[in-house]
């Protein structure tokens, strides 16, 4: 089940108040009772885990689903650039790409957002950059629908790895964070082997050098998790 059918299921559902909705990193708690541990490994494979707002189903955010009898772990990745309309939704989409094709989409969930908030007007954020869509599209690779958001100091608690395009992005993810206790900043060309920053298009204007840096940093993303996923 998709992290979107999922979401339509509770939204369906009409809930009140709390429904094994306290997540903790190795147990599952039902209104702050720890559940058997027979129970856990049932609910865990059936249950994404929430984390709720005044006792409601109104406001929630997904953290992390576990499958305890298959040892199974939800991987969540926020890309990160500058302003989310060129470099960073590159990365989202090809990556949702390359896990979809790899048949295991499901354990992922993927985002990307920006360091700024210069491509956001009146909260809207604007759509991604004409000739990066269009870099996209050359490689069969659609992101209809995404706008720029801004990265919050609460995403850190939400995602496992921020993924940055260079070095200034990493300055600035840093200076909304406050710290990165976690290790979970990191550079995208780290996962080809590389130190170097991803070629930024807004200044060169070349969407294919930056298409082939990213393409090879969610490349070696890819095999990082592949055999953990």
């Amino acid at each position: 089940m998709s992290e979107e059918d999922f979401l339509s299921f509770v939204e369906n559902m009409n809930f009140k108040g709390k429904y094994f909705c306290v997540f903790n990193q190795d147990d599952i708690y039902d209104d702050g009772s720890e559940t058997p541990a027979l129970e856990q490994e049932i609910l865990a494979e059936y249950l994404y885990f929430f984390e709720f707002d005044d006792d409601s189903l109104d406001k929630y955010e997904m953290l992390k689903y576990r499958q305890i009898g298959r040892n199974f772990v939800m991987i969540r990745i926020m890309f990160v650039c500058h302003g989310n309309i060129c470099r960073s939704p590159m990365a989202e989409f090809i990556f949702r790409d390359m896990v979809k094709k790899g048949e295991i989409a499901d354990r992922f969930v993927i985002k990307s957002s920006a360091t700024s908030t210069e491509e956001i007007w009146n909260g809207i954020g604007n759509p991604v950059y004409p000739p990066a869509k269009r870099e996209l599209a050359k490689h069969g690779i659609g992101c209809d629908g995404k706008r720029a958001v801004q990265l919050k100091k609460s995403d850190y608690d939400k995602y496992d790895y921020f993924i940055c395009m260079d070095s200034n992005n990493i300055r600035n993810t840093m200076r909304i964070f406050g710290d990165d206790k976690d290790g979970k900043v990191c550079k995208m060309m780290s996962f080809a082997g590389m130190n170097r920053d991803v070629s930024d298009p807004w200044y060169s204007g070349d969407f294919e050098q930056a298409y082939n840096d990213i393409y090879s940093g969610c490349k070696g993303l890819f095999e990082k998790f592949k055999g953990k996923a």
